[in-house]
């Protein structure tokens, strides 16, 4: 009996090991304008929860279906990624029927443009591809340990316009926990408008988390420079609540939640 107690044991041991996922604290901050900022990352068993302060996302790429949490309000929205870029379009198209109705008449007509876009774009919606951009990735010979990882530098070009240096740490292995095809479908399927000609969604660059785990991305933009680093890694097993919504949260409509 007890060898039998001890070999339950082991075994349930060996499964949270197995499922164990990664907790990730990161800090950014845009051209030193901006003060630190930091956010958390909960990954596992193809569920990704980002903590911004008191605004919670989370992915679950299983189901391919989003939430919302607003832990000031005690609120929330969830559904599909389907319902989440049909609601958003149609905020949008709304907003800017809105602000084109208080122009000049000579000033509407662009505005009417886009209107008639995002209002084609619900009643006809289709499958959203990323859009193809000419981007290459390149390893350097670059090392140096960050947290007591070992990382390599890489860099990022887009129609050979260095856009990105990451460091990348091989033994940061979040692939372990999520399906890197499912993600980038659930990317592509929540992103419209400059949303889709984000590098970021797109196939090379998720390709590169089959080389490890950013621990510092330097991002050049034309609003300046985004530097991401990672303040500390943590491998362990996330309770499942965190991947759910709060008992006693309200559920709220997106333009109440107020994603724009």
């Amino acid at each position: 009996m007890i060898t039998k107690i001890l070999n339950t044991f082991l075994f349930c041991m060996l499964a949270m090991q197995l499922k164990a996922g990664w907790i990730i604290r990161e800090r950014y901050t845009i051209s030193d304008v901006q003060p630190l900022h930091e956010n958390t990352i909960f990954i596992q068993n193809n569920f990704i929860k980002t903590v911004d302060g008191s605004f919670v996302t989370i992915f679950d790429l299983n189901k391919g279906e989003l939430t919302l949490l607003n832990m000031q309000s005690n609120s929330y929205w969830s559904g599909s990624t389907k319902e989440y870029k049909r609601e958003i379009i149609e905020i949008t198209a709304n907003k800017i029927k809105k602000e084109s109705e208080e122009l000049p008449e000579n000033q509407r007509e662009k505005y009417i443009e886009l209107y008639e876009n995002l209002k084609r774009d619900l009643e006809n919606p289709a499958p959203v591809l990323h859009a193809e951009l000419n981007i290459r990735v390149d390893m350097t010979k670059e090392h140096r340990v960050i947290l007591n990882y070992e990382a390599i530098k890489y860099n990022l070009f887009i129609d050979e316009q260095l856009i990105e240096e990451i460091w990348l740490a091989s033994r940061i292995k979040i692939l372990d926990e999520i399906d890197l095809e499912k993600f980038r479908v659930f990317l592509n399927e929540i992103s419209f408008g400059d949303m889709e000609f984000d590098h970021r969604a797109s196939r090379e660059y998720l390709h590169l988390l089959n080389f490890g785990y950013p621990l510092i991305s330097r991002e050049f933009t034309g609003n300046g420079e985004i530097l991401t680093e990672v303040i500390s890694v943590e491998k362990r097993p996330v309770a499942p609540y965190e991947f759910s919504v709060p008992e006693g949260f309200k559920r709220v409509s997106l333009i109440e939640f107020d994603v724009l």
